[in-house]
């Protein structure tokens, strides 16, 4: 018994330090994001009558901004490559 503990706690020690190294890159190591889709799915809105809109702003040290907001400031962001938005139970829509 002791035998499995130690060895599930060596897998989830392991496991860790993978995520630091991919989630946390040290100096040197960057993290490239190409848009908004790296990180789908998005969540649904909490309001129905909103859209979840991701916008790619393209920043190494803070690469997107996650909003709710309404119709018309998702159509102003068609144009902006690599933003991407979610109505209430709909799929994600990427531009």
């Amino acid at each position: 018994m002791r035998l499995r503990v130690r060895r599930q706690l060596s897998i989830l020690a392991a496991i860790s330090a993978l995520a630091a190294l991919v989630l946390m890159p040290s100096s040197g190591m960057a993290i490239h994001f190409n848009g908004c889709q790296d990180i789908l799915p998005l969540p649904d809105p909490s309001n129905p009558a909103k859209y979840t809109l991701c916008h790619f702003t393209g920043s190494d040290s803070n690469p997107f901004v996650i909003n709710e907001v309404s119709f018309s400031a998702v159509s102003a962001h068609t144009s902006h490559h690599g933003d991407c938005y979610r109505a209430f139970g709909g799929p994600d829509i990427c531009f």
